[in-house]
């Protein structure tokens, strides 16, 4: 029994000695690891890594690239790469920044959650520069291997079908997060070297924190962005992204102020003949995508804008550019303007920019071609009012209906908001239609007072009154022609040929024409005086020959601006 217990009691000790040796093995192979992940992260890391980085980067993206420092802390799981730089050929610094961080926590992880608790760039410096023929310089840095081959139109349009059968089931995404993406002390500066003498603007002091970044569905993400446009314009946008909702969901509000517009000059002197001698541009824009629908609004706002000296160009637009800004600037030199976008960004042929175009050039189009619509839009929201165009007249007449003093009061009001338009009304004529009218005016007159004095039927009543106005040698000719077989006179059809011939036939009288066009001018010129409009801002023109329509002949203005080219309508 005794050499039982001492045999147990061996076996025991070897069991003790074995898992002794066992714990201190692991004990000092963890500790040997341990010690290598901080001899790795404290010595190989540092050391060794902002040569290899810069070494390799050099060697993929063919431009000198510089690194100052890469330090991971092994406790926090915190990795910093300071001082990056990337050099072009001219030795100027294309990207660098001072910092940037990745800050890993651990303690998700064992929830089997990737989660970052911050990831940000501090001091990004970027000069972004556009080359002759359209090529931006970064582009460059993108090897070649990583831009996608250009598609054929048949490539674009073949959209390839995949049974749904076939189609794998969508795998969950992996649990990431990411309590915040922080841009900090960033500088961009953007210039263009495609147009002459160059354009550049600095965007400085760039802030921007982005929060609720997940792979949840039901994700929810917020931006705050802010920046210095030129050290003296601010940009500020705030967002909301629902990325995983079906359809898209998104709303943001963005605003630009007091940004100094004389750095445009080159782009304005190329398309206008002008610099930009002063001015300051603000800028509101609202979007909403829900349910594939997209609400925008733009609201910009110049205030003090005028042109300067001549800027040689010869791309430069012959249109009246100075009637545009008179056009738009109302009385406090400001150029408000709203410009709403809608669309379905479902449909295949969408284009934001493209449609957003469309809106801004419909806008200054019917701005510069039809001016007098757009002042009595400034001055009436009755959409008949503008649909009217102008002043119409009944052939003939003279006179102002109802429909043509709200037209003038709109009219008035829009030029009341526009003190750099001058104004000059032109009586206007139709040497046809408005001829035939007084004609007609005439023989009713003449024939009522024939008639008034006289107990003679209506045939010989015309007569005299054809007779008068083309003699009776003409009236003889013209009898002879409507006898029948017995070789009387056919009355009812000469009567009638008569009173055509009176009203169409009869050649025009000059004075007559110029007489109703300087009344109808003078009528209108009195009644936008009546409506409390500067006289020194008023004036009468020449008559013009226009084409009446429906019954209706339309009144001429000349809308100017200073020395500019004058613009009928």
């Amino acid at each position: 029994m005794a050499v039982k217990d001492t045999i147990t009691q061996y076996n025991l000790k070897q069991k003790m000695n074995f898992l002794r040796k066992a714990l201190n093995f692991c004990g000092k192979l963890i500790l040997g690891i341990y010690i290598f992940y901080l001899f790795l992260s404290f010595i190989i890391v540092p050391l060794g890594a902002p040569w290899i980085i810069s070494s390799q980067a050099t060697k993929q993206l063919k431009h000198t690239v510089k690194v100052g420092a890469v330090l991971f802390n092994p406790f926090l799981l915190r990795f910093n790469l300071n001082g990056f730089k990337i050099t072009g050929q001219d030795k100027q610094e294309m990207v660098g920044f001072n910092k940037f961080w990745v800050d890993f926590s651990f303690i998700r992880l064992l929830r089997k959650e990737l989660h970052f608790e911050s990831i940000g760039l501090d001091g990004l410096r970027a000069n972004v520069v556009l080359l002759e023929g359209g090529k931006v310089n970064l582009l460059d840095l993108v090897p070649a291997s990583a831009i996608p081959p250009k598609s054929t139109p048949e490539e674009k349009t073949k959209i390839p079908q995949t049974p749904d059968a076939a189609k794998p089931a969508a795998k969950p995404l992996p649990l990431v997060t990411v309590g915040k993406l922080v841009l900090k002390r960033t500088m961009v500066s953007l210039s263009d070297q495609a147009i002459a003498p160059g354009f550049k603007t600095v965007f400085s002091n760039m802030e921007s924190e982005i929060t609720g970044i997940s792979t949840k569905p039901d994700a929810q993400i917020k931006v705050v962005f802010g920046c210095l446009i030129d050290g003296k314009g601010t940009f500020t946008t705030e967002a909301v992204v629902w990325p995983f909702a079906q359809p898209l969901k998104f709303e943001s509000v963005s605003s630009l102020s007091n940004y100094v517009l004389t750095v445009f000059t080159p782009y304005v002197g190329k398309y206008t003949g002008h610099a930009v001698k002063d001015g300051r541009l603000g800028i509101n824009m609202n979007y909403t995508i829900a349910d594939n629908q997209l609400r925008a609004s733009h609201k910009i706002l110049v205030q003090s804008f005028d042109f300067g000296d001549k800027y040689p160009s010869q791309d430069a637009l012959k249109l009246p550019f100075g009637l545009a800004l008179g056009l738009l600037e109302d009385g406090q030199g400001r150029i408000n303007i709203s410009l709403p976008v809608t669309g379905n960004i479902n449909e295949p042929k969408f284009n934001y920019f493209r449609l957003l175009g469309q809106v801004a050039g419909n806008f200054f189009m019917k701005m510069i071609t039809q001016p007098l619509m757009f002042l009595v839009s400034l001055g009436g929201t009755d959409p008949g009012l503008q649909e009217m165009g102008s002043v119409r007249f009944v052939v003939g007449a003279s006179e102002l209906t109802p429909e043509n003093q709200a037209w003038l009061k709109a009219l008035v009001k829009g030029l009341k908001e526009r003190p750099k338009i001058l104004l000059q009304v032109n009586g206007s004529y139709d040497p046809l239609t408005d001829w035939q009218a007084i004609r007609k005016k005439t023989f009713e007159e003449r024939y009522q007072f024939l008639n008034q004095e006289s107990l003679r039927k209506d045939f010989r009543l015309v007569q005299q009154v054809y007779a008068e106005f083309f003699g009776y040698r003409s009236y003889w000719q013209l009898a002879g022609k409507f006898k029948d077989e017995k070789g009387r006179v056919k009355e009812e059809e000469l009567v009638a040929e008569m009173k055509r011939r009176l009203i169409e036939d009869a050649p025009s009288n000059q004075m007559a024409l110029n007489a109703l066009a300087i009344a109808r001018a003078q009528l209108v010129y009195d009644f936008i005086l009546q409506e409390g409009f500067d006289q020194s801002r008023l004036s009468l023109g020449e008559n013009r020959q226009v084409q009446g329509s429906m019954g209706y002949v339309p009144l001429e203005f000349t809308v100017t601006v200073f020395e500019e080219p004058a613009v009928q309508s």
